[in-house]
């Protein structure tokens, strides 16, 4: 993470100058990036693990159809 603050500092010196006074002025921007990085990060994880319990859910419920047909079946044999 380090570098990529320092990384956004000299695009931002780059961008206004040699000048200290932008640089410090733009280092609150940098910190939003961070946290808006890591809610990023965060809601992507959320996303992630939904859609694995939506898949584990869907597979329990064709597991779950599949046994109550082969019930049926069994049922009807009898």
């Amino acid at each position: 993470m380090a570098l990529v603050k320092e990384h956004f500092i000299r695009i931002c010196w780059i961008k206004f100058g040699p000048s200290p006074h932008k640089a410090q002025s733009l280092l609150p921007l940098w910190k939003i990036i961070v946290i808006l990085s890591h809610v990023f990060k965060t809601l992507l994880a959320i996303r992630q693990r939904r859609n694995l319990y939506l898949l584990w859910s869907l597979e329990f419920q064709i597991r779950f159809q599949k046994r109550l047909q082969l019930d049926s079946l069994f049922l009807l044999k009898a």
